[in-house]
């Protein structure tokens, strides 16, 4: 009985930190190529029903800025490749309330061979505003202004949407 307790923790921690581990690379790649200064391969304006997007492919990323005409939000979406292989999606929405430039409500989607295995949900400030104090939850959300409807599920589909249209406009080709 002691055993087959101490071999379940112990699986338990080495998965645990596996995966941990895995993040930590995953960040260091998406660093190493946010510090690269790349040039833009190729430009594309997409419109999709009422959102305006600019997109930027690079070797090993592509931005996709979104204007959403209704709610007149900005939405910025960075797929990060290694190679082939999708190893971060970041959603970085800019705050319309605040008047700091880079207030941003970011959320990061972390993948290893296609699945996702882990996400990230934070606000980014710039240092001269830690010393304010904010609002936190949703009563912050509301305080910079983000949008409700960019919730994790709206996301996913708006991740799929723009995956096509990645697909379409870059036919099928690599990152390089």
């Amino acid at each position: 009985m002691k055993i087959s307790l101490l071999f379940i923790l112990l699986t338990t921690i080495c998965y645990s930190q596996t995966d941990s581990l895995l993040v930590r690379k995953i960040d260091r790649k998406v660093h190493a190529i946010d510090k690269n200064k790349e040039v833009v391969i190729a430009e594309y304006i997409v419109t999709m029903d009422t959102t305006l997007a600019k997109m930027e492919v690079y070797k090993n990323k592509i931005v996709v800025n979104s204007l959403f005409n209704e709610s007149k939000s900005v939405l910025k979406a960075t797929f990060y490749y290694d190679t082939d292989s999708l190893l971060l999606l970041r959603f970085s929405e800019r705050s319309p309330e605040v008047l700091f430039d880079v207030a941003s409500n970011i959320t990061d989607f972390y993948y290893n061979c296609g699945e996702r295995i882990h996400e990230a949900y934070y606000w980014q400030l710039p240092s001269n505003a830690y010393c304010f104090p904010f609002p936190v939850g949703d009563e912050g959300r509301a305080y910079f202004g983000y949008n409700d409807m960019f919730t994790e599920d709206f996301y996913d589909r708006y991740a799929k949407v723009l995956l096509d249209k990645i697909k379409l406009y870059t036919k099928n080709k690599k990152h390089e």
